[in-house]
């Protein structure tokens, strides 16, 4: 479940880490203290592999398909490399390959491809990878509480999962990537339509600086709207650009719908105008 929908229930800043740790699922969310969350989010993993999938008569090995949920899990929010999984794993590449497609199709975890508009750049090609589910995604790294998931190696990945998890949901009738170049130029998240680019960079930090890929990666793409997501209490321009806007993933979200929303009402208006301008 996306932030919008449970933001009337915990709202605030430390309920936004209680969602980021906990994850959607409303018995998940809702669950009294991290210890119940953590069991329910345990148990909800052992059942979807025990029953949910051996009821789908896939003839798969659930035990197989844990291991490379597991490793799905560590590898969150980097390359897919089929290859890599299946020497780790220890099966062929094509075994990985349909096991990876069962999580996907199941909702658990989620491709994301690399932009191409237009562009010769060397780009990267391969898609990222994953857990949909952040309280999945802590589960499976046995992430128990708020302090191991702001110390844990994955913190950035983790929150970078979330904001696009939720950016993919709400905008759904966008298209979707991240942009990344063999020079390190990279953006986090992109989204397009014919008429409009928006590039936002996911940090899970509250003072957010980035590198000089991502002004690179700017200057390449152009983006009408740019946004740091990140966990502040109020949005700012960062480093006085005010193309550049700081905010919490409720702003960015809110934001991006008023830009859209002007935009289409702009449409509109210019559309009076050109049939205005037929009839004289």
């Amino acid at each position: 479940m996306i932030w919008s929908l449970v933001a009337p229930y915990v709202y605030g800043k430390e309920n936004l880490l209680n969602y980021w740790l906990k994850g959607g699922f409303p018995d998940s969310l809702l669950a009294s203290t991290d210890k119940l969350s953590l069991k329910w989010r345990k148990d909800f993993i052992y059942t979807f592999l025990n029953r949910d999938i051996l009821q789908l008569k896939l003839n798969i090995s659930s035990q197989t398909l844990e291991k490379l949920w597991l490793l799905c899990a560590h590898n969150h929010g980097t390359l897919l490399n089929y290859s890599n999984l299946s020497k780790q794993i220890g099966i062929n590449r094509r075994t990985v390959v349909r096991y990876f497609e069962i999580l996907e199709s199941t909702y658990m975890i989620r491709k994301l491809q690399p932009y191409s508009k237009n562009l010769k750049s060397r780009i990267i090609k391969t898609p990222k990878i994953y857990i949909r589910d952040t309280g999945i995604l802590h589960s499976l790294l046995n992430i128990s509480d708020g302090h191991e998931l702001l110390a844990n190696e994955k913190t950035g990945e983790s929150w970078e999962g979330m904001v696009i998890e939720n950016l993919i949901e709400e905008f759904d009738d966008f298209e979707h990537c991240f942009y990344r170049t063999t020079n390190n130029a990279e953006i986090d998240f992109i989204m397009y339509n014919k008429s409009i680019t928006i590039a936002v960079e996911c940090k899970s930090s509250s003072k957010p600086s980035v590198t000089r890929g991502f002004w690179s990666a700017l200057e390449t793409i152009n983006p009408d709207h740019i946004y740091i997501a990140a966990p502040v209490e109020a949005p700012y321009p960062f480093h006085g650009n005010e193309k550049i806007k700081v905010g919490s993933l409720k702003y960015v979200i809110d934001d991006i719908k008023k830009v859209l929303n002007q935009s289409s009402n702009n449409k509109k208006t210019d559309s009076t105008i050109i049939e205005l301008l037929k009839k004289q």
